[in-house]
């Protein structure tokens, strides 16, 4: 790690040194001697993640010994806990958080929430910094494998996913970002080509709005004119940042159609001189405003995926950031150009791959045919170094060939139960695998279900079979985990699942973790099968307290593919298909995120070939109905 550091001239983010552990003679050796030069190009300390309140103490330790021997550098001291928000920021200066969105079940609009809502659980003014997924974790990547069947698969996330999720994280409040990687970003491969431009043309955008993004106060979020496009207001004291974002549904998995003419935003609140500014890596350009009642409406002429613009009656901000962003233009075009030309050349292929050759698609044809004569336009203008227009024209290639994706995507999981049936609809690249796997559920036959005790009719059964229900210490909650008539879809009995508030009159209450989740038998699968869970599951009134509601979580992907389940009108079927990449037990997790309550029943898992699997009948006995808990548990 320090060789590839030194190669590529520089750190984000690292593991300090551990002062217990020896070290050679340039290092850290010993508490009280200063951190040796090699670490010089460190910016801040990672102590890790994953950490629960089992690792504070470890940390707090560390921490002190690691500013003691920092002091001349002062480096910022970070983590990424997962529980326990309030005591480690007690002895970090900066909590990172992140979970996995893109590809998820978690909508973009849900994790701006999420990131809104955890600095409640935190020491006043800790500030938060955010990941960034750029690709896909190894447990979703073994899913599209298992898909493959020799296909090319890709390596990264699409530029949209990235760039919306990057800018939720920024308007929900995170004053840094934290771009993840599998895999190094100076590989000459071109998809790890187009990723290190993406995220070079995302750091050009951003450093102009840096004053709002790092130190600005959050106002409030505002609608726009088109549904699915909302804008939050940063503010400092002399001028204004509109952000708007076209959150769409899924966009988390395929952005939407993210092409609009004269969207318009009412910002309340600005003063009457304050003037708007598209504000580009390509260049600043004046806007068109009206003062109406509310306050001052901003009007985009064009409005892709995202957007930055200024308000101001100050010259100095306005001559400065159209300085800088001159100064970045030429970088920005070509960034952008490239870009897009990389996406012109991928959307056909994969779309090609989707439609009935048969049966011709006019509407993509026309989308396709004007992407390339805006790509065409676009380098002209380069050659003619008007780089402002050509960056214009790169983003207006863009806009068509995320119609031609949106679309595809809609229609190729329109017959789904959900979009996290199958992996292959975790973006639009991998929707072909689809096919793939619907030619496999096709040849399967008849497949018995291999999982003891899903009916929830008799606990004794359950409990002989492996069910397990762990309940999460909770100061404010209660929990309850029972076999309930009125659970029931089928038979006479259903799970229940409950968490209520200690205090009935509490409200407004941040959940951290899960408080108490319920975990099935295990079934024995082989390597290279493929397993179809299923299974019924009723909320009857929204979970309060969290973004997630009811989380369905199979072992195979955990919370990569975790099924969400919030307000059902009626009883609602949730299907699952996964493979098991090497031979063991699979199970299937409910857990309850936060304050409500969520029934279950007719729970089955079925592997394609029967005559691998290894589980049998348990003998069924009488047993109370209420599900004992193992004790209390790290969330994992």
């Amino acid at each position: 790690m320090l060789s590839e550091a030194k190669r590529l001239g520089m750190w984000l983010i690292c593991p300090p040194p551990n002062p217990l552990e020896p070290s050679d003679s340039a290092g850290f050796a010993s508490p009280g001697r200063p951190i040796g030069a090699e670490y010089e190009p460190v910016l801040a300390w990672d102590f890790g993640s994953g950490l629960s309140e089992w690792d504070a103490l470890a940390t707090r330790q560390w921490a002190d010994q690691i500013r003691a021997a920092d002091r001349a550098e002062g480096r910022p001291l970070v983590c990424r806990p997962e529980s326990g928000l309030r005591t480690f920021s007690r002895y970090v200066d900066v909590l990172l958080l992140g979970r996995p969105v893109l590809g998820s079940g978690l909508e973009l609009t849900d994790f701006g929430r999420w990131l809104r809502e955890r600095p409640r659980l935190a020491r006043p003014g800790t500030p938060i910094w955010t990941t960034v997924q750029t690709q896909p974790s190894p447990s979703l990547a073994v899913q599209w494998a298992a898909l493959a069947s020799g296909e090319p698969l890709p390596t990264a996330f699409s530029g949209e996913q990235i760039r919306l999720m990057a800018y939720t994280a920024i308007t929900s409040g995170s004053r840094g970002l934290l771009f993840e990687s599998e895999t190094p970003l100076d590989a000459a491969d071109p998809a790890t080509r187009g990723r290190a431009m993406l995220l070079e043309l995302l750091n050009l955008e951003l450093s102009l709005a840096e004053p709002w993004l790092a130190a600005g106060s959050y106002v409030e979020t505002v609608p726009g004119s088109e549904p699915e496009v909302l804008a939050a207001v940063l503010e400092t004291d002399r001028a204004r940042l509109l952000v708007p974002i076209w959150s769409a549904a899924n966009a988390q998995r395929v952005a939407g159609r993210a092409a609009g003419n004269r969207v318009s935003f009412t910002v309340p609140g600005v003063p009457e001189e304050y003037r708007p500014y598209l504000l580009t890596a390509g260049g600043m350009e004046p806007l068109r405003r009206n003062r109406e009642t509310g306050g001052v409406r901003v009007i985009l002429d064009e409005f892709g995926l995202t957007a930055i613009v200024l308000l101001t009656q100050d010259p100095l901000i306005v001559n400065s950031l159209a300085q800088r962003s001159a100064q970045m233009a030429r970088r920005a075009a070509e960034l952008r150009r490239e870009l897009a030309a990389a996406k012109l050349q991928s959307v056909p292929q994969v779309h090609a791959r989707l439609i009935d050759t048969r049966s011709p698609s006019p509407e993509a044809d026309h989308w396709l045919a004007e992407a390339r004569r805006s790509l065409q336009s676009c380098d002209r203008l380069l050659a003619a170094r008007d780089y402002s227009a050509a960056y214009l024209e790169a983003e207006r290639a863009m806009r068509p060939l995320r119609m031609v994706e949106r679309t595809g995507w809609q229609a190729a999981t329109a017959a789904a139960a959900s979009p996290l049936s199958s992996p292959a609809a975790a973006t639009f690249d991998t929707l072909p695998l689809g096919r793939n796997l619907a030619a496999r559920l096709a040849s399967a036959g008849g497949v018995p279900n291999a999982l003891v005790g899903g009916d929830f009719e008799d606990l004794g059964g359950m409990l002989a079979a492996g069910w397990v229900h762990v309940e999460r210490s909770a100061e404010q909650l209660h929990s309850t985990a029972e076999l309930s008539p009125q659970a029931a879809r089928s038979g006479r009995l259903g799970l229940r699942l409950a968490v209520r508030p200690q205090d009935p009159k509490a409200t407004d209450i941040v959940v951290e973790m899960p408080p108490a989740w319920i975990t099935s038998a295990p079934v024995y699968a082989e390597a290279g099968q493929w397993l179809v869970i299923r299974g019924w599951v009723q909320v009857p009134h929204p979970i309060a307290g969290s973004v997630d509601g009811l989380l369905i979580i199979e072992s195979l992907t955990g919370e990569v593919l975790a099924e969400r389940v919030g307000e059902t009108a009626g009883w609602e079927e949730f299907v699952l298909y996964r493979a098991a990449p090497r031979s063991g037990n699979v199970t299937v997790t409910f857990a309850m995120s936060g304050i409500g309550e969520a029934w279950v029943d007719d729970v089955t898992i079925q592997c394609l070939d029967p005559a691998a699997t290894n589980t049998t009948a348990q003998p069924i006995a009488s047993r109370p109905v209420r599900l004992p808990p193992v004790g209390t548990a790290g969330w994992r």
